[in-house]
């Protein structure tokens, strides 16, 4: 069925919600955020809320998460109060 305004080759722009996403401009497809590959709308099951990225399968949806996680423990393993907190301290600046 063809939709008024519809672009096929066009990537759509989207909001990704909580186990549905939100069509923000028209188009056929989004881009994987890890692979670069097109996935069609009806295909799209993996994505980012919090990232606002789609992913075209739960491989790629994985390799984002392992790269999310060692993001963070490493902002964690040179940040001095991260660090003492890692070790069950707490920092408080006092001032």
């Amino acid at each position: 069925m063809l939709i008024p305004g519809f672009k096929k080759d066009q990537p759509a722009k989207v909001e990704y919600l909580d186990g549905h996403f939100r069509l923000l401009s028209r188009g056929s497809h989004v881009i994987c955020a890890i692979s670069g590959k097109s996935i069609d709308l009806d295909s799209l099951h993996y994505w980012s809320v919090e990232k606002q990225e789609p992913y075209a399968s739960a491989y790629e949806a994985e390799i984002a998460y392992s790269r999310e996680q060692e993001a963070k423990k490493i902002t964690r393993s040179y940040s001095p109060v991260g660090l003492l907190q890692n070790k069950g301290l707490h920092f408080f600046r006092i001032l």
